[in-house]
């Protein structure tokens, strides 16, 4: 059978807005075998959330200022998947990108997958374009390259067993490059998958 991926999404009351696309997008995954945790640390609950009436779904509120990192900790702490994926409360994801990023993590022996190559929308100008760090750029120092390619976690898809060991640390920038440089550090295997078909996009 399918192996259950927990799909986590921390968020705060500037983003309660986005909660129905949220949901939308989960709700429409190609990928049967899903949960959806949603951490919170918001004043005033969701109001989208609040209402949601469907088994697949936790809405667990925490405190006010409460750091992403730590909500990421907590979403994982109530999960039940094998599997964690990233969902950010901002960006979307069609229908095929569990399918095809667990195939990635799972046929290839993968700790942990991310996208390296995707599209933006740029919400001030309407523009899209397309992200790719497998490219040649114009940074002199590796580096600099390998923390572009391990960044942007908003497309992390990872084995359960890997958060246990590396917990995210208590902030709210970097915590998710943290993940994949820790388990680069300490020999487990990252691969990287090029969106050239409009899996997700990143806005």
């Amino acid at each position: 059978p399918q192996p259950l991926v927990t799909v986590i999404c921390p968020t705060c009351s500037a983003r309660h807005s986005t909660h129905p696309l949220v949901y939308r997008w989960f709700s429409a995954q190609a990928y049967s075998r899903t949960e959806l945790i949603v951490v919170d640390d918001a004043v005033n609950p969701s109001p989208f959330f609040t209402t949601m009436n469907d088994d697949r779904v936790q809405y667990i509120r925490v405190c006010e200022g409460t750091s992403i990192g730590a909500k990421r900790n907590r979403a994982i702490e109530s999960s039940s998947g094998q599997i964690i994926a990233h969902f950010d409360d901002d960006d979307a994801y069609g229908p095929g990108y569990l399918s095809h990023m667990v195939a990635v993590l799972l046929n290839d022996g993968h700790d942990l997958v991310k996208l390296v190559s995707w599209y933006n929308f740029d919400l001030v100008t309407d523009l899209v374009g397309r992200v790719d760090h497998e490219a040649r750029l114009p940074y002199p120092v590796c580096t600099e390259r390998e923390r572009l390619r391990l960044s942007y976690g908003w497309s992390y898809v990872y084995r359960r067993a890997l958060s246990a060991c590396i917990p995210f640390p208590p902030t709210c920038w970097g915590e998710d490059a943290c993940l994949a440089k820790s388990a680069v550090r300490f020999g487990l295997r990252v691969g990287f998958v090029s969106d050239s078909d409009g899996i997700a996009l990143h806005t």
